[in-house]
């Protein structure tokens, strides 16, 4: 029950899970009376094998949230030549040097953009 309650869950959602777990492997993981839970010799030998897969689990999560935070591909910008050349390059450079991941293309023109035809992401005009 403490166990359970640590990570979140209720006890009753924990039991139900290790009774399908112990159904799918069709084994006893644990040996239960009415005052104790401990386990089983084949809990002892699966218990390395789930912690692993624990580990694993969360080193995905892990590395999946960094790489969601990170900004990468490709940033296209459009900007009037003056506002591109004297201040969008010193700070699309620092910017850059930020966020190594991400491709910066800064179409200089003082032509309209046409947002949707040019293939830009931001547009200063």
């Amino acid at each position: 029950s403490n166990v359970a309650r640590e990570v979140g869950l209720h006890p009753g959602q924990v039991a139900a899970a290790i009774k399908r777990l112990e159904r799918e492997l069709d084994i006893r993981l644990f040996a239960r009376s009415t005052r104790s839970l401990r386990l089983t010799a084949e809990g002892e030998q699966y218990l390395p094998f789930a912690r692993e897969a624990l580990d694993t689990l969360h080193e995905g999560q892990d590395r999946i949230r960094r790489e969601s935070t990170r900004l990468q591909g490709l940033l296209q910008v459009s900007a009037p030549s003056d506002l591109g050349r004297n201040l969008l390059l010193l700070w699309l450079s620092e910017f850059r040097r930020q966020h190594p991941a991400l491709s910066l293309r800064l179409l200089i023109s003082d032509q309209v953009a046409d947002v949707f035809r040019d293939p830009v992401d931001v547009a200063l005009r």
